[in-house]
């Protein structure tokens, strides 16, 4: 199964379909706008997705394509190829731009793929296969932290236990007690 993954300003919303279908998804293809940090935001991603991949031995293969979000004839023309090269294409449309995310998700169920959109406030899934019937399942498997960290491309550097935290936490409490007066 190939997994396209639309990137958009928040990478983060993406990592639990990811993480979902870590066992499942062998080629992921990370779909970004022309726009530099748009291009930056999807390496980064890249690159933490290889270092997970390597970490757990998914042998996951990973790809950055670039076009322009606002062009109809780009995104035809790229999931034109996707379809001839990669078989079952499965749309993760999460975080995507709308125009792109509306074209990519009918060209993909038209080719019998689905299209998956994470709610990250309840922890859903949204899955429409070809033929236009949903289904919302919860997600089962919680990401660990260094599992979340590493898909981002970040590394824990050093970590504290809870009880190296407690002489702190009446400070922590008084600066969070007034969360307006602390965010300034």
């Amino acid at each position: 199964m190939t997994l396209l993954s639309i990137v958009g300003d928040d990478i983060s919303r993406i990592i639990p379909v990811l993480y979902a279908y870590k066992d499942k998804a062998k080629h992921h293809i990370l779909l970004c706008d022309d726009e530099p940090s748009n291009h930056e935001r999807a390496k980064m991603l890249q690159k933490g997705m290889e270092r997970f991949s390597s970490h757990h031995r998914l042998g996951w293969n990973t790809r950055i394509i670039t076009t322009n979000e606002d062009s109809q004839a780009q995104i035809e023309i790229l999931a034109k190829k996707q379809f001839d090269s990669d078989g079952a294409l499965w749309l993760n449309a999460t975080d995507g731009y709308p125009a792109m995310t509306i074209l990519l998700s009918d060209m993909v169920r038209k080719e019998g793929g689905k299209v998956l959109s994470y709610d990250h406030f309840d922890n859903d899934l949204h899955i429409i296969d070809a033929n236009g019937n949903m289904e919302t399942i919860t997600l089962p498997a919680k990401i660990d932290l260094d599992s979340y960290l590493t898909l981002l491309n970040y590394k824990i550097v050093e970590q504290k236990k809870k009880e190296d935290l407690l002489p702190r936490k009446e400070h922590i409490l008084s600066l969070y007690k007034k969360e307006s007066l602390f965010k300034k």
